[in-house]
């Protein structure tokens, strides 16, 4: 590998303020690296990662080429698909119908179908990158960490949090699942959707667009403590809906501001509610490029729901040269926050607070 595409890893360490401690190395340090060296994550890179670069270089300009050819196949048809329904449109269909929306559903129908089948390539080899260099980034952080795109894990699994979005439909896909300092981590992504409206006023409206974040706890809780932004009216509505529980003023007046807490057990919640670890999850919240963030302690689990404004674990741009080498820093950035949190909490002791 030269020198330039080593260079161009920065070093990954933790902040000491977070209490993040590197995973101890294994007598052959693959099994279970010290994250927390720019050294390791080279080596990691170096011996696991790259060695797929060359093959998937090839597999990348493949699909440009497929999607090229397919573009000068397919849009003339779809160009001569679109005039002829604006002049079916216009000079055939009766006075009483509406031609113009036909016009433009159809039209669009066929954009949709053309886009689809173009991009299939670019799809194809995308999918491919997730199922066979996604895992070997993921197998940095030990061999108990395991990467799919598709996600054995429902809503309906969710829903002791109580901070899950009512909904009629939802997509889960990028599962990731792991042991991190004994403590159990799973992740998804999500997009939850609900019907709004009857009749000609119906409508999908998207709830939820992001990251679900399950961390086990082997604490013992028995209370149950809920973090939401805090959202003036929503948060009285919020109140009356969880009447058992109790707002709870946090130790920082800037995160009072920011976030509606409330709880069954106010000692419980401010120990779990600390400065350190509100200033973590502001810190998730951004490396995810989230809108919002919101939290739920319950059944001995704490589940972190993190809207998002873009997809995570997506491959590059099919126009990146096929390296991974961001796809390695931002996996590592991403999940070095979540350990963050397990350490702040210290979730891996098993002790009462």
């Amino acid at each position: 590998m030269n020198s330039t595409l080593m260079s161009s890893f920065a070093p990954v360490s933790p902040s000491n303020e977070a209490g993040i401690h590197p995973i101890a190395s294994s007598s052959d340090g693959t099994d279970s690296l010290n994250w927390t060296g720019e050294a390791a994550l080279k080596s990691h890179y170096a011996e696991f990662v790259h060695p797929h670069a060359q093959d998937f270089e090839l597999k990348r300009k493949a699909a440009i080429q497929s999607a090229r050819t397919r573009a000068k196949i397919i849009m003339p048809i779809a160009g001569l698909l679109i005039c002829a329904i604006v002049w079916l449109g216009y000079a055939h269909l009766p006075k009483n119908f509406d031609g113009v929306k036909f016009i433009f559903l159809a039209c669009g129908a066929i954009g949709f179908v053309a886009w689809i089948l173009i991009g299939k390539p670019v799809s194809h080899y995308k999918g491919q990158v997730k199922a066979t260099v996604y895992p070997k980034i993921f197998a940095f952080f030990g061999r108990d960490f395991e990467y799919s795109s598709k996600s054995p894990i429902k809503m309906a699994d969710l829903e002791w949090s109580d901070i899950v979005p009512s909904h009629s439909d939802a997509d889960m896909e990028d599962y990731v699942k792991g042991l991190y300092s004994g403590v159990s981590i799973e992740l998804v992504e999500a997009r939850l959707r609900k019907q709004k409206g009857f009749g000609k006023s119906s409508r999908t409206v998207t709830v939820f667009d992001g990251v679900c974040i399950v961390l086990g706890m082997n604490k013992q809780f028995s209370g149950k403590t809920i973090v939401r932004r805090d959202a003036g009216k929503v948060s009285n509505w919020f109140k009356n809906t969880f009447n058992s529980l109790e707002h709870v003023a946090l130790e920082d007046p800037r995160f009072e501001r920011a976030f509606e807490v409330l709880s069954n057990d106010q000692v419980e919640a401010r120990y779990l509610l600390s400065t350190t670890f509100m200033e973590q999850l502001m810190e998730l919240q951004n490396l995810y490029g989230g809108t919002s963030i919101e939290a739920s302690f319950s059944n001995n689990k704490l589940l972190l729901m993190i809207s998002c404004k873009h997809n995570h674990f997506e491959a590059s741009s099919i126009r990146d040269e096929a390296t991974f080498q961001q796809e390695t820093q931002t996996i590592v950035q991403e999940m070095r926050s979540i350990f963050g949190i397990v350490d702040i909490l210290k979730l891996n002791e098993r002790t009462g607070l």
